[in-house]
């Protein structure tokens, strides 16, 4: 990040410090120093904000933790769904021995006679 706001990286920040500090981070890779070693070098002089990303991140992990979470709350919303979808008993289902539901088919092949 640019040391004299912390708003923009150095790569896109248009300062007179953003401007030295990429020549000299292009002066010191020529010269064959580890990048590494320059970055830990201007967090030294400018502090930790410089950092655009903290070193033991790795975005790529966040990516798939972020995945995960979305892909798991997807699954209880569904499940939720599913469980409070109201049942309809049927026939087959209906427990054996009940009159209503003998004299309910026995009206509903009536009214279905009638319509074929």
């Amino acid at each position: 990040m640019a040391p004299c706001c912390f708003r923009q990286t150095l790569e896109d920040h248009d300062s007179d410090i953003a401007h030295k500090l990429r020549a000299e981070i292009e002066r010191r890779i020529t010269a064959g120093e580890q990048s590494e070693v320059i970055e830990d070098d201007l967090v030294r002089r400018y502090g930790e904000d410089v950092r655009a990303m903290p070193r033991d991140v790795d975005p790529r992990e966040l990516l798939g933790i972020a995945v995960g979470v979305v892909l798991g709350l997807g699954v209880l919303v569904i499940r939720g769904f599913v469980r409070a979808r109201p049942t309809v008993e049927t026939a087959a289902t209906a427990p054996a021995g009940d009159d209503r539901d003998l004299e309910y088919q026995a009206r509903l092949d009536d009214e279905l006679d009638l319509v074929d």
